[in-house]
């Protein structure tokens, strides 16, 4: 009996030493998970954050797609559907950031005001701002006559119509079913009752290749900005120089060797704002191609490069920025 009790105590025993190590586990990982959901929340709380997530999920899938297109498979069938449906959720994506523009022109407002975009030029910020005042309605023109073509978003009397003469040379409006909708918008009642009149998917189209035309002076600007903040910052010095010069100095007066000691190593703040200048510039760099392709008049009908070049320029860019986007945010925490 006195066994029986000795193996009943010593497994309750180990019994409760397994339960208080899955205490301490359970609470390190809930102090982990808390944490993590804190920076998560604080990460998310940015409108550009969230840009930087959708954007680079929305160009990720369209990646996958493209591979997963090329992988071999016995149902070529079941493939084209897995590819049609991860193309199809790309697409949401980026519907879902062309809402998210929706926000945009309040902000490009109050950069004409204050200037801020321009860093340290105040002119060069403004200059930034208006284009995306011109940017971003047009957008919103594009997104509206795409996503309803059945709506005569913009009024067909004779003074407005002739409004989009520098939209460039217009084509007859397909007779098949638009590509946007299932059915299309026609502008009518032009000053010319010869010209053909524009369906609504001709009008967006024409309107995100303005819309890309002010985007593209966007990054011409943003590209100069961020090379005169580089140059600033380069005129500023090194910190660390000052201090190592000041360190020997003071080794040569005393005969003290620096190596005796180990002091914190100096971190230069320039050296963040150096690199987010630098892969500002890559960016927009990233940016100029598919800008240009878009901005062309016959984008949608006579590419100028390929989906796959412009797609993967722009993924490549949206890795970039989320990178910047990260490293910006673990440096401010």
């Amino acid at each position: 009996m006195e066994n029986t009790k000795l193996d009943r105590s010593s497994i309750g025993t180990k019994y409760d030493i397994t339960t208080d190590k899955l205490l301490v586990k359970y609470r390190q990982y809930a102090i982990l998970f808390k944490a993590f959901l804190h920076k998560y929340l604080r990460y998310i709380s940015s409108p550009s954050r969230q840009e930087a997530i959708l954007k680079t999920f929305h160009y990720s899938l369209w990646l996958l797609s493209r591979v997963y297109s090329q992988i071999p498979a016995k149902d070529k069938q079941s493939r084209a559907n897995t590819v049609q449906a991860i193309a199809t959720l790309a697409g949401e994506l980026s519907w879902t950031r062309y809402l998210l523009r929706f926000f945009g022109l309040p902000a490009a407002l109050e950069g004409i005001e204050s200037g801020s975009w321009g860093s340290s030029s105040k002119t060069l910020g403004k200059a930034m701002a208006w284009t995306m005042v011109f940017y971003y309605p047009l957008e919103h023109i594009a997104y509206l006559h795409w996503k309803a073509p059945t709506m005569q978003w913009i009024p067909s009397n004779t003074t407005v119509a002739t409004m989009w003469n520098p939209f460039g040379r217009r084509s007859q409006p397909p007779t098949s079913t638009s590509a946007v909708g299932n059915a299309t918008c026609t502008v009518t009642g032009r000053a010319n009752n010869n010209s053909p009149a524009m369906s609504s998917s001709q009008i967006a189209a024409k309107a995100s290749a303005w819309s890309c035309r002010f985007w593209l002076a966007y990054l011409i600007l943003d590209i100069a900005r961020a090379a005169l903040e580089l140059k600033k910052l380069s005129t500023r010095g090194n910190p660390n120089d000052n201090k190592k010069s000041k360190q020997n100095g003071n080794s040569q007066d005393t005969g003290h060797n620096e190596n005796d000691d180990v002091s914190p190593t100096f971190v230069d703040p320039n050296l963040s704002l150096v690199r987010t200048e630098r892969l500002q510039i890559v960016r927009s760099l990233l940016y100029v191609l598919p800008c240009i392709h878009w901005s062309l008049p016959n984008w949608d009908t006579k590419p100028w490069l390929s989906n796959d070049i412009v797609n993967g320029l722009c993924w490549v860019e949206a890795v970039v920025g989320m990178y910047q986007s990260i490293r910006n945010f673990q440096e401010s925490c």
